[in-house]
């Protein structure tokens, strides 16, 4: 499989297989949060990675895409509770417990399938 596309489909898979496990536990609303949680966190994880992947791949930008893409991933978190949590669009449990499930699965999705290929090709690039 083409390594480009190996990230973002797994983690559409993992953060397919949340949503669809937490249906039976959640209402209408709480699925809804839910749903447009990992809608969120894939709108951010796989762009960020793809821009980024050539950074993390080099010794002398490693550091920046790390701080880089933790930023961004701040960012999201607090824009989406500025902008769907305070003005009650959505439940916030469900959102946010959801949001910070499949940001941190994804990231540790990342950095697995990352390692494998830097183990693989030998090591980072200078």
């Amino acid at each position: 499989m083409n390594r480009s596309a190996l990230f973002p489909l797994t983690a559409v898979l993992m953060v397919s297989a949340g949503v669809l496990g937490g249906l039976p536990f959640l209402g209408g609303a709480g699925r809804r949060a839910v749903a447009w949680s990992g809608v969120l966190a894939l709108g951010v994880q796989i762009p960020i990675h793809l821009l980024l992947g050539g950074w993390r791949r080099r010794a002398d930008r490693f550091f920046a895409a790390v701080v880089v893409s933790f930023g961004v991933r701040v960012i999201t978190i607090a824009a989406a509770i500025l902008l769907l949590v305070v003005p009650e669009r959505v439940l916030p449990v469900p959102f946010l417990l959801g949001l910070a499930a499949f940001v941190f699965a994804t990231s540790v999705l990342e950095a697995l399938l990352d390692r494998q290929s830097a183990t693989s090709e030998g090591s980072l690039r200078s």
